[in-house]
């Protein structure tokens, strides 16, 4: 039996999350296990104590915005180099610019397909 890895799912949009859920234990149960935050800190809080393999992270959230989770998570020596895919339907192109510019060339316009989010976590997870 494989280690499932650990996702992180950082969103605060009940049916985005549910949905993304429902997929991951529908189809990928044996592959991934899912972790949920709804604001950056909760987000911070889990990837501090527990060992993910790759966020899922919006960019408008309450507390702390998904800009700023990208941030901290890549100034972290610990966390640094956890994949990132940004799920997001405000980012425009120089936003993506910056974002590319910290590190970070996955992302998801909202809405996305299902199918097209587990191709990129799988791309990423596999490489």
């Amino acid at each position: 039996m494989s280690i499932k890895k650990q996702i992180l799912i950082v969103d605060d949009e009940e049916d985005i999350v549910q949905s993304i859920i429902r997929r991951m234990i529908s189809t990928y149960s044996d592959r991934y296990e899912p972790h949920v935050a709804t604001d950056g800190f909760e987000a911070m809080d889990i990837l501090m104590k527990k060992d993910i393999d790759l966020v899922i992270l919006d960019i408008r959230m309450p507390n702390m915005d998904g800009t700023e989770v990208a941030k901290r998570v890549l100034r972290d020596r610990k966390l640094r180099f956890t994949p990132i895919v940004i799920s997001s339907g405000f980012v425009n192109e120089s936003q993506k610019e910056e974002f590319r510019k910290m590190g970070i060339h996955h992302f998801l316009d909202k809405p996305y397909h299902m199918n097209d989010l587990f191709e990129v976590i799988s791309q990423l997870l596999t490489s």
